[in-house]
């Protein structure tokens, strides 16, 4: 049960950081593109 519960937090914790990935990517991304114009 302690290992189960592990791993979800792990997973959690895993996919909140490549959602914050993707968002300072994309926020880098437009800035760019503002910056281009």
């Amino acid at each position: 049960m302690q290992f189960v519960k592990i791993g979800l937090a792990v997973k959690i914790t895993l996919t909140n950081s490549c959602i914050a990935n993707n968002r300072l990517k994309t926020t880098n991304i437009e800035r760019t593109a503002t910056d281009n114009k």
